[in-house]
This record gives structure tokens, C-alpha cells and sequence, in this order.
């Protein structure tokens, strides 16, 4: 006997809805850096910028949305200066937070899940 009821409602996920912490946004970003590649990482880092708000992020960089939108997506290529202009951008927006302290969670929160991070450390204690 067919079923001809509709299916329930599925809301929509949006992993901009879940990076509203630099805590959420470093363990984010190291399981990307752990497992992902770089279509993986482009999706990440738009996430992010998505959560930050995307309209913020175009002001910073100087770039429009729309721009940034398809700079962001996976197969894209964009130029390395574009996001070094989003990574920018995002890491201003973590006043509280300063560049080096921001990296240093996101190794960390790496080296703890056992990933690529671990073991990159010179004989002197210094990364590589």
C-alpha cells in the first residue's frame, strides 16, 4: 500500500548557526584542518565568515558579498590574497582574541584530537 502522506518538515542546517563562539569556531576549524582538504577548508572558512556576518566581512576586506560568497565555496579558486583578507577579517572579529592565541587554540584543540597537529613541534619546542 503506497504511502501518500507528505514527509515532515526537515528543518534547514546551517553550520553558521553553530560557530557563535571562538571555542566552537577553533574546534570547527582544526577537525577541517585535521580531516578536510581544501575544498573542505574554502567551505570552512565561509562558515565562519558566514557567522560572523558576511556583509562585516566584505566591509573589512574591501571585497562585495557576493564576491566572498563564491570565493568561499568548494572548487572554487581563489586568489591566496582573498583569504588572507577573510582570515583577516575573521580574526578582528575576535577582539578579545588576539591572532597567536586564536592559532594556538585551533593547534591545540588538533593536537588533543590526536591529529595532523601532533608532532610538529622542532627539537627546541618552537612549530615547525
Amino acid at each position: 500500500m503506497p504511502n501518500n502522506s507528505k514527509p515532515a518538515h526537515l528543518e534547514t542546517f546551517d553550520m553558521a548557526d553553530y560557530l557563535q563562539t571562538k571555542e566552537a569556531v577553533a574546534e570547527y576549524l582544526s577537525l577541517v584542518l585535521q580531516d578536510g582538504d581544501t575544498d573542505e577548508l574554502l567551505r570552512a572558512i565561509g562558515h565562519v565568515a558566514k557567522a560572523k556576518g558576511m556583509a562585516n566581512i566584505a566591509k573589512a576586506t574591501g571585497l562585495g558579498w557576493e564576491s566572498l560568497y563564491k570565493a568561499l565555496v568548494p572548487t572554487a579558486k581563489p586568489r591566496f590574497e582573498t583569504i588572507v583578507a577573510v582570515l583577516k577579517a575573521l580574526i578582528l572579529s575576535y577582539k578579545r582574541c588576539a591572532f597567536a592565541n586564536f592559532i594556538c587554540l585551533i593547534y591545540k584543540k588538533a593536537a588533543a584530537g590526536g591529529g595532523a597537529a601532533k608532532g610538529y613541534r622542532t627539537a627546541g619546542g618552537g612549530l615547525r
